[in-house]
């Protein structure tokens, strides 16, 4: 059976999406939902308390690279870049954004003499080459990919607060947003 996305759309108003994460991490809002359908209101550091013997949990531990970048087209536009995943060290697949069409072969400038060129161009996908390790270009030049919904610009804090405390291999373009409420 086949099931649309649709289904997991819902309104969540901007007055109840945090624009910035608490303090400290495991003191964020949790709730539960149970097996009785019952809701419970409580705080991360709670958790332990509604774990049962059995219960798994599953921790992501991969870093979370900065992502997305802004680059300039030959006609001077810009185009947004989100890593999407490595081809070899030399290309990759990013998902695009752009007020115009790209066009194949062209040049996305990441600043006066560097560029990307335009491999292939296959619906909000594109693929990129680029003279040196791809994925190093976007470590040092990239920005945290925060989530659409938080309307703000990246602070030198979400570097060290969009990471679990527990990452350890790059490889990520988003955080695995659970995670993010542990402590060490």
């Amino acid at each position: 059976m086949k099931r649309s996305i649709k289904l997991y759309d819902y309104n969540l108003p901007d007055n109840l999406i945090a624009r910035h994460p608490t303090k400290k991490r495991d003191e964020s809002k949790l709730m539960i939902f149970d097996e009785n359908n019952s809701i419970t209101h409580t705080i991360f550091k709670d958790l332990s308390n509604h774990l049962q013997k059995g219960d798994l949990l599953v921790l992501n531990d991969t870093k979370v690279i900065p992502g997305r970048l802004f680059l300039k087209k030959e006609t001077g536009g810009i185009v947004e870049l989100l890593f999407h995943k490595s081809l070899n060290q030399k290309k990759a697949i990013c998902i695009y954004s752009s007020s115009r069409k790209l066009i194949l072969n062209s040049k996305l400038y990441l600043n006066e003499k560097d560029f990307f060129l335009i491999d292939n161009i296959e619906n909000n996908y594109v693929t990129l080459s680029y003279n040196k390790n791809i994925v190093d270009v976007f470590i040092k030049n990239g920005e945290v990919p925060l989530p659409k919904y938080i309307k703000r610009k990246v602070t030198n804090a979400d570097i060290k607060r969009y990471q679990t405390t527990y990452a350890q291999y790059q490889g990520s373009v988003a955080a695995p947003t659970a995670g993010l409420h542990f402590t060490k």
